[in-house]
């Protein structure tokens, strides 16, 4: 009995197995009958297939369009603001060079005489008479020949007007040298605190950063500028070099007396970057220069203390 059971078994499964290998196993179902699920046979609709790209294909290209626009727009922005820039440098350098050249007779060399025995002699003749002419709030003349600076100073109510005004009145970006205008005896106040700009083309006090290496305050001739007023020939030794913030005890002024201006001199001094050896124990008088540093956000200070008095003859 068993034994025929087992035979039986086998032999069915045999023939399911045969028929499976000669794929007769659905040849009695209807062909109506079978039925294919889509989403089984994971069949892609030939619409949706064909879209997709070309959608992605059309927002590329509205992409990159964009990016080219905005960077045509970004070069053309640039390329006008350095062609303002290099028109304002040109301006201003064509303004202060006719300046200088009716103020200045760059022909003609003048020697002063100071009371020590010693002299200077200036490779220049500054006539001040027609720094009035062009300007009643002109003071004089500064000359620093380590940077090759020669320039007018004035003077006025303020300390904005200056900031985009050349000595001769008409607007422009380098400004002039001023007088801080709370100083209340101008060219001769015992602390002449001079403002100038710090130009990205070397015009102005750009240069009075070098002066931040001890190297170049060190080389012979760099310790000293000059003020040239009428006649009258200044000289001052730099004793002080270092950066102040805007707003500090380096713009005192109108100080009363001798002793708290030696005093003053002392304590500048001191903040100073490097040992200049400058005796202020007697100042009677002191030139600070000061700039904006290249970030904007202090000051480069040159202090000078006058050391000798002389007239051209």
């Amino acid at each position: 009995m068993n034994t025929k059971l087992t035979d039986t078994h086998k032999s069915t499964d045999d023939e399911i197995l045969e028929h499976i290998l000669n794929d007769e196993l659905y040849d009695d179902i209807p062909e109506d009958d079978i039925v294919l699920d889509a989403e089984d046979m994971d069949i892609v609709s030939p619409d949706s297939s064909a879209k997709e790209p070309a959608k992605k294909s059309k927002w590329g290209s509205v992409l990159r369009f964009a990016v080219l626009i905005i960077s045509a727009a970004i070069f053309c922005y640039s390329a006008y603001m350095l062609c303002s820039i290099i028109h304002e440098y040109n301006r201003d350098a064509k303004t202060n060079k006719k300046i200088d050249s009716i103020i200045v007779d760059s022909t003609t060399s003048v020697t002063a005489d100071f009371p020590d025995g010693t002299s200077v002699t200036l490779p220049f003749k500054y006539d001040h008479q027609k720094l009035l002419n062009m300007n009643q709030e002109g003071k004089g003349y500064i000359y620093i020949p380590s940077i090759s600076k020669r320039l007018p100073i004035v003077q006025t109510d303020n300390n904005a007007y200056y900031l985009r005004r050349a000595v001769d009145h008409t607007f422009s970006m380098a400004g002039s040298i001023f007088i801080d205008y709370r100083i209340t005896d101008g060219i001769d106040s015992s602390h002449i605190i001079l403002h100038g700009h710090n130009r990205q083309d070397g015009t102005m006090f750009a240069q009075l950063e070098s002066y931040l290496k001890e190297s170049f305050y060190k080389k012979s001739g760099n310790d000293v500028f000059y003020l040239y007023i009428d006649n009258k020939v200044q000289e001052y030794k730099i004793f002080s070099v270092y950066i102040s913030e805007p707003i500090s005890t380096t713009y005192a002024f109108n100080f009363l007396s001798d002793t708290t201006l030696q005093t003053y001199a002392s304590t500048m001094q001191s903040q100073s970057l490097y040992e200049t050896g400058i005796d202020v124990s007697e100042a009677t008088q002191i030139v600070t220069l000061s700039t904006c540093t290249d970030d904007t956000e202090n000051r480069i200070i040159v202090h000078g203390v006058l050391t000798n008095t002389g007239y051209i003859k």
